[in-house]
This record gives structure tokens, C-alpha cells and sequence, in this order.
């Protein structure tokens, strides 16, 4: 089972506060949408299926033993508005797993017996840990785009600024 250090508790924590409060915020003004990923572009069922010739390495957690799991997949648009499909932005795609027995980090998840992943279409998350990434979540809940362009130059993500600039070209 992952080691969660003290800091990554405190961060965590603090991060579920930070969208708490922006969810808050949006929910008193009379919006209800997700603070990112917001337009969905799919929702379907599936299963997930674990091969049963994965290395030894690789068999841990809900890899551990060949198994087909059911699953919802969820498709969208990484933007905090909806907006038109044709419009360039990441994409995202988030798959849950139900069934799932064994160990659990509950502090935060209060659903036992499911594995969340989740996925984008970018080459590398934007900031490179929660330390980095906890100030921007905050900034950017707080629509202070700039802010956060300034926040990953401070934390020396160059490529991230250029590969976003790239992609909204044209």
C-alpha cells in the first residue's frame, strides 16, 4: 500500500478546502458545475478487464490477479466552462471501477469498494506535485489566470506554458 507523508495529508486536505470553497461560491451565485472538466461528453458503462499476463511488477492493487471489473468511463473537456466541442482544449477522461475489495486510503474517499483513474490528454500534469499545484488550484479557483501562468513560471514549467499557448494557436 502507497505511504501517504504528513505534508501530502495536509495538502490534500488543504486542496479539498480550496474546491469546497469555489464549489460554495458557484452554488451561492446559482451555478452547479464542475470547477474543471465541466461539459461532459460521454458517459458509458464498460468493463475493465485485468489481463492475466501483466508482469510481476505490475501486480499490485487492482492489478493484482486477472479479473474484469465494472466500470463507468466519463469523457470531457478540461475547461471550468462548458463551451463548443470544436474549441481546442485538453480532454479528460475518468474511469471507476466497482467491485473493488481490499485496502483502502479512506480518508478521503468514502467509497469503499471503488478505484478511480483519471486521465488527460497532455503530455505531463501541469505542475509536477501538490506543492506546486495547491497555490495554483487556489488561484485558479479564484479566476486569476494570470496569476497562475506566473505561478508555473515561478515553479520553472516552461514546457507546460508552451505546449498551452501551442495548443490554443489559431
Amino acid at each position: 500500500m502507497e505511504e501517504v507523508s504528513d505534508e501530502q495529508l495536509r495538502l490534500t486536505e488543504k486542496l479539498i478546502e480550496i474546491m469546497q470553497s469555489g464549489k460554495n461560491r458557484q452554488e451561492a451565485e446559482g451555478l452547479y458545475t464542475r470547477s474543471a472538466h465541466s461539459k461532459t461528453v460521454g458517459l458509458m458503462t464498460a468493463e475493465f478487464r485485468v489481463e492475466p499476463n501483466l508482469p510481476e511488477e505490475c501486480r499490485i492493487g487492482v492489478f493484482a490477479k486477472p479479473r474484469i471489473y465494472k466500470a463507468f468511463v466519463r469523457a470531457s473537456h478540461s475547461s471550468p466552462s462548458p463551451q463548443a466541442d470544436k474549441k481546442k482544449d485538453a480532454r479528460g477522461m475518468a474511469i471507476k471501477l466497482l467491485g473493488v475489495d481490499g485496502e483502502r486510503f479512506v480518508k478521503f474517499n468514502k467509497e469503499l469498494a471503488t478505484q478511480d483513474f483519471i486521465l488527460i490528454s497532455w503530455p505531463a500534469f501541469f505542475f509536477a506535485n501538490l506543492k506546486c499545484f495547491v497555490p495554483a488550484a487556489k488561484l485558479f479557483i479564484e479566476k486569476r489566470m494570470f496569476a497562475v501562468l506566473w505561478l508555473l513560471l515561478k515553479t520553472g514549467q516552461y514546457k507546460t506554458i508552451s505546449y498551452v499557448a501551442q495548443s490554443f494557436k489559431n
